[in-house]
């Protein structure tokens, strides 16, 4: 019955019209909350008009206020948000535990927290001061702090001409980290002038009114405040968790929970009703369909295969879905048309490696995300998938040219010299993106297919730069009545599409053809600067005995920093050649992503959402 579908696209939904009994609403979204299979999205505007909008369940305003307490708990308490649901609980059960916890424990640690706060506010301000202090470079008496006549700033470039500022002397100045600072005296009946001509020369009025001693003893005391202010500090925090100690799971537990019956109570906002039923609409995958039915024996299912609107779910293998990523910082495929996850799979790695195209940096690339996947685990498996394969094709890229950290460990290349050769590497990269142009523009037809336009649309829209580069071979072969046809037709579907100015795709065609020429670009600068790095540390060894700390300085820091530089280069540039280049031809990344109704288990994955 299920047509095949081209692997590449987006995967197959059934759009869901349920309608049940009223008083068996909560039931049927508990039901699809822990099936865990259907996207729920607002009724089409025919049903609405049968029927009216719903609205959420009036709990949800109570577990709002309920979760906000919580969390706010939590926050006080500096509980983390690892935590695992391993089932949901009666809501009843869930409110009456909340309410209680609240009850006992909120006002306790309302005033632990807000008396934390201001010790921190003490803190932070006893800190602002000293560092103030530490940054003036000379001492500051307490009766000159203390006396209005007596002016601290600073500036950025040094005063020369004091009166025109309605100083009476500079008493103090100095110098610190590019700012000058200085004590003056004034006339007491000039003090706004000066103030104004100060702030105009764009000085900074320093303001010390919180000095009582001798600079050097100010700090001494700020030092003992904030000392003073960190033992408090220590003291609250022990007292914050001798409130919460071992009741930690138990709030993460009525947090994530709370969370899913919010979400539940939320849900009925899309829902429709009438007197005695409600209506609801979703999107599901055809192995869900009879789960759906299943569990919900008693009401009424109408199903049909999803049209252009529903939200998208993606088909990528276990590793390709790693990849997604970078597709969905584009935009999110638009359903039942083209996912390119796949051959982003395949091309962002290639490119990344023929641009780096050295041994020595794909290993230390390789080294670094084989520490942070390490480091990181799961959280880091996406960045795995990606870089892991960028710093292996690389090592391969790096053989074919030749190149160990340029020239430092010399190696024959397999197949072409990277300086040598860079005429032939160009011709190489030039066809590459010829390709991978070409491969665009067969997918735009295709997409254009599966749009089912008219074949007056599919010519306009698909045909001119496939004519374009027929016309050009015409050219070459010397076929001039067939090549002026093709450019003809080319000319002719272009204005047609886009007018007078359509024509001027031709050059923006070329354009990007020949933008592929980064590839080399950015491979032969890898190579140059390594090259560069090695010559300048091969003249660091004639410096007698401290010349091979010198080589040996150069060398790390140097393909370091090339390293890093390069990495960065590959990466913006392996995206920009499929977001410029390749998803400009045919991708539509306006869809939006398909998301089931479920329970959320992982407590750290809820509160993103």
């Amino acid at each position: 019955m299920r047509k095949k579908q081209l692997k590449m696209r987006t995967k197959r939904l059934y759009k869901l019209l349920i309608f049940g009994k009223q008083k068996e609403k909560l039931e049927a979204i508990d039901t699809l909350q822990h099936l865990g299979a259907l996207h729920i999205t607002k009724a089409d505007k025919k049903l609405i008009d049968q029927m009216e909008q719903d609205e959420s369940l009036p709990e949800v305003d109570e577990i709002s206020h309920l979760l906000l307490k919580l969390q706010y708990i939590a926050k006080a308490t500096d509980i983390d948000n690892s935590f695992y649901l391993e089932g949901l609980p009666p809501a009843d059960k869930v409110l009456n535990q909340s309410r209680d916890f609240i009850k006992i424990h909120l006002d306790k640690i309302t005033n632990l927290a807000n008396i934390k706060k201001e010790i921190t506010k003490s803190k932070e301000k006893f800190q602002a001061q000293l560092s103030l202090l530490n940054k003036i470079p000379f001492n500051i008496k307490k009766e000159h702090a203390k006396d209005k006549s007596h002016f601290f700033f600073t500036s950025t470039k040094k005063i020369k001409n004091i009166k025109a500022l309605h100083l009476k002397k500079i008493i103090n100045q100095a110098e610190s980290q590019k700012l000058y600072y200085y004590h003056a005296k004034i006339d007491e009946g000039k003090r706004n002038q000066a103030k104004d001509a100060l702030k105009n020369s764009q000085s900074k009025k320093l303001s010390l009114s919180f000095i009582n001693h001798d600079t050097k003893h100010e700090k001494d005391i700020l030092n003992s405040k904030i000392t003073k202010t960190k033992e408090k500090l220590d003291h609250v925090d022990k007292e914050l968790f001798k409130k919460i100690n071992g009741k930690q799971s138990k709030i993460k537990f009525l947090i994530a929970s709370l969370l899913n019956y919010r979400e539940q109570y939320n849900i009925t906002g899309n829902f429709t009703k009438s007197k005695n039923f409600f209506a609801l609409q979703g999107f599901c995958e055809g192995k869900d369909v009879n789960r759906i039915k299943d569990a919900l024996p008693d009401a009424s299912i109408y199903v049909s295969v999803a049209k252009k609107g529903a939200p998208t779910k993606l088909k990528n293998g276990p590793f390709s879905e790693n990849f997604e990523l970078i597709t969905n910082m584009f935009g999110t495929p638009s359903y039942g048309l083209i996912d390119p996850t796949k051959l982003v799979t395949f091309f962002f790695p290639f490119f990344f490696g023929f641009m780096l195209s050295d041994i020595g940096y794909g290993l230390l690339l390789l080294l670094a995300v084989i520490g942070l996947h390490l480091h990181f685990k799961e959280k880091f498996k996406r960045g795995t998938a990606i870089f892991g394969t960028s710093a292996i094709s690389s090592i391969i890229f790096g053989a074919f040219f030749g190149s160990f950290f340029g020239n430092l460990i010399p190696i024959d290349p397999l197949l072409i010299d990277g300086f040598q050769g860079s005429f032939n590497i160009l011709k190489i990269a030039l066809a590459i993106g010829l390709f991978h142009i070409n491969l665009a523009l067969v997918l735009n037809i295709y997409q254009l297919i599966l749009k089912r336009v008219d074949s007056f649309e599919l010519f306009l829209s698909g045909a001119p730069y496939i004519l374009l580069q027929l016309g050009v071979v015409a050219l070459i072969i010397q076929s001039y009545v067939v090549a002026i046809i093709l450019l003809g037709l080319t000319v002719f579907a272009l204005i047609k599409k886009k007018g007078i100015f359509g024509i001027m795709d031709i050059t923006g065609f070329f354009g990007l053809w020949f933008s592929y020429a980064r590839l080399l670009a950015l491979s032969l600068a890898t190579a140059g600067v390594a090259l560069a790095i090695n010559i300048i540390a091969e003249k660091a060894l004639t410096f007698g005995a401290i010349g091979f700390v010198l080589w040996l300085a150069i060398l790390v820091f140097g393909h370091l920093f090339n390293f890093a530089l390069n990495i960065l280069g590959c990466t913006v540039h392996s995206a920009r050649l499929h977001y410029v280049e390749f998803f400009s031809l045919f991708f539509e990344g306006e869809g939006h992503p398909f998301k089931a109704f479920k329970v959320q288990k992982d407590l750290e994955k809820s509160e993103d959402s």
